[in-house]
């Protein structure tokens, strides 16, 4: 969550959110003191809502097709190893679940991305992964507030994030989905694949005479494909885990009107 004094916004991971932090801080300070803004990395929405609702919510979504590509890509790669050391302290994440699967990847290598690319980014490795993930009944860790079962991490995320109230532990996902626009506390939704555009319009309907310009330009060539992986997420798809991400996050893909683009 980056809160500043006039808008609010909630960094669904993987959807652009560190791109538009960068730029958000660049901004000019429109409150008191030094900082005018405050970072809550991934934290909920309802935390803070009672206190921010009087400002501009919104957030990011992502092909959810994508978003699953690039959630296993940074899942891999590591966070800056100590300073002279080619070790990680703490292994990512994912490299715990492939070595589980069989796999041989070095927990604590400080892999170069390209490494990560050539030897992982591989559509059979990526099918058992997501085949893995989803017959888990550890989909989701335990210290989530509140269970939905059957959906997409995406999906998950969304609403977990931006609900502006608690959601019941064992809410149905029929009646989450139904009472959508009760619960989410976001003014706007904003695809990430139509950044910037829209966005500047949704700010500059109330801050535009206070900040002029905005820098956002270079935030499409962000979106673009990742220097460090070689292939569009189609590549590493087959036709049972297209389905499955169709199914798992429907909602998201419906709702914001995604399609999976075949890039051959």
């Amino acid at each position: 969550m980056f809160i500043k004094s006039d808008f609010v916004f909630i960094h669904i991971p993987k959807t652009a959110g560190k791109a538009l932090e960068q730029y958000f801080k660049l901004l000019p300070h429109t409150g008191p003191g030094d900082g005018d803004y405050e970072k809550i990395q991934h934290r909920p929405l309802r935390e803070k809502f009672e206190d921010i609702k009087t400002r501009k919510i919104f957030c990011n979504v992502r092909n959810p097709w994508d978003w699953h590509v690039s959630r296993y890509f940074h899942g891999l790669s590591p966070s800056l190893p100590p300073l002279g050391s080619a070790r990680l302290e703490k292994p990512p994440s994912l490299r715990k679940v492939l070595t589980k699967l069989g796999y041989r990847i070095d927990l604590h290598k400080a892999y170069e991305r390209f490494e990560i690319d050539r030897l992982f980014m591989k559509k059979d490795i990526f099918t058992h992964y997501l085949n893995h993930t989803f017959s888990s009944d550890l989909g989701f860790s335990d210290d989530h507030r509140f269970c939905i079962p059957n959906v997409g991490h995406l999906t998950y995320s969304y609403f977990n994030l931006c609900s502006k109230t608690e959601i019941p532990k064992q809410a149905k996902i029929k009646d989450i989905f139904k009472d959508h626009d009760k619960l989410i506390g976001t003014d706007a939704v904003f695809k990430m694949e139509e950044l910037p555009n829209n966005l500047l319009d949704f700010l500059r309907t109330e801050v535009d005479s206070r900040y002029g310009y905005m820098p956002f330009g270079h935030i499409k060539e962000k979106n673009k494909l990742s220097l460090h992986r070689s292939q569009h997420y189609s590549q590493y798809y087959n036709d049972d885990t297209r389905k499955l991400i169709a199914e798992k996050e429907k909602f998201i893909i419906d709702k914001f009107g995604y399609e999976f683009e075949n890039k051959n």
